[in-house]
């Protein structure tokens, strides 16, 4: 809880004061035991204390007991007193709502069907001045492009994985052209908030997320509204308390055409907003696929344009393949580098 908030009803906290439990209200005058914050209390007039017996009552880190008759107190901002233990049921129940596809199974599903990256590939981006710039926030949105075959899934694979690694707040998200619950707008976003959902915090989630889930009805209408669904994540990565999220979305292009359209005005008036309230420290969102022409304001790193690059990779590639293929057997040991060779020239810049 924080600072100015007055203290509402909530199915969320239940504290005693000798007699049934009973929910907290506002304005109080009856004797009460609560346990909250030490910086949360604000204003609190604590009018004719008692001594009270206080049993089985915690105060836990940054906590403090309080006892006595309290009348016309005001705790808070405006955020409920929070059950742990109920919250993160309420979160599990959110997630299984939003769920569609896992995008961390979805990656891991492509790693199985491409094979891992290989070591030493995708490690020149990081020195890319135009991802460098994306990474330390003084370009909001990169646009990574390229043409089939030039290993864009699996450079968004590392990116995700990096960024992770540093500990970075992450929502990613793999297009597939053929998985309707991987191709429309709404699956996106949903996929990009069941990441969320995972890493933000209780006051977070009940502020932004819980008002939307919180009967079926409501829920219902969430899930079936597009503009409502955004708003829950616009919400999340506009927080003033939020770190910077960093927003990979692969194979764009392979959303429906609708989709595709869609999403990139609402990323677009999205970022609008931002940088006309000047909150540019909220999000960061990085496009990777084939070219689109309606990606605007986005710094575009050509993959065209990383030709040296993308050929060091492509030679581990086929050096590490022909080393499986062919080191097993005997007197091809001066067979291996021609080979290579000769499958890096017919290559042509591409993986396939």
């Amino acid at each position: 809880m924080q600072d100015g908030s007055s203290v509402k009803h909530s199915d969320q906290a239940y504290y005693g004061f000798g007699c049934p439990f009973c929910p907290l209200r506002s304005p109080l005058d009856f004797p009460l035991v609560v346990v909250v914050s030490r910086h949360a209390v604000h204003q609190m007039a604590l009018a004719s204390p008692q001594q009270q017996n206080i049993q089985g009552t915690n105060a836990g880190h940054n906590a403090m007991v309080l006892a006595g008759t309290f009348n016309g107190c005001s705790i808070g901002t405006g955020q409920y007193f929070t059950n742990h233990s109920d919250i993160a049921t309420r979160r599990a129940k959110v997630l299984d709502n939003l769920r569609l596809t896992d995008p961390s199974v979805d990656r891991a599903e492509l790693q199985s069907e491409k094979g891992r990256r290989l070591q030493g590939t995708c490690l020149w981006i990081q020195n890319h001045p135009d991802y460098r710039n994306w990474l330390q926030g003084d370009c909001a949105q990169l646009w990574i492009s390229g043409g089939p075959g030039m290993g864009k899934t699996m450079l968004s694979i590392y990116i995700t994985e990096s960024l992770e690694e540093s500990s970075k707040r992450v929502t990613y998200f793999f297009c597939r052209h053929d998985d309707e619950k991987r191709n429309t707008e709404t699956a996106v976003i949903r996929g990009l908030l069941v990441q969320l959902l995972r890493v933000v915090s209780d006051e977070s989630f009940d502020q932004h997320v819980w008002p939307s889930f919180r009967s079926d009805k409501a829920a219902s209408y969430t899930l079936s509204t597009p503009q409502a669904i955004w708003n829950v994540f616009v919400a999340l990565v506009t927080s003033q308390d939020s770190s910077p999220t960093f927003c990979i979305l692969d194979g764009l292009d392979e959303c429906d055409k609708e989709s595709s359209r869609k999403l990139t005005q609402r990323f677009h008036d999205l970022f609008t907003v931002i940088k006309a309230t000047r909150s540019t420290n909220t999000l960061r969102l990085a496009v990777v696929s084939r070219n689109q022409s309606d990606l605007r304001g986005s710094s575009n790193l050509r993959l065209q344009e990383c030709e040296v690059h993308i050929r060091r990779d492509i030679e581990l590639f086929i050096a590490s393949n022909i080393q499986d293929s062919l080191s097993h057997k005997t007197g091809f040991d001066n067979w291996i580098q021609p080979i290579s060779d000769e499958l890096l020239d017919l290559s042509e810049g591409s993986f396939f």
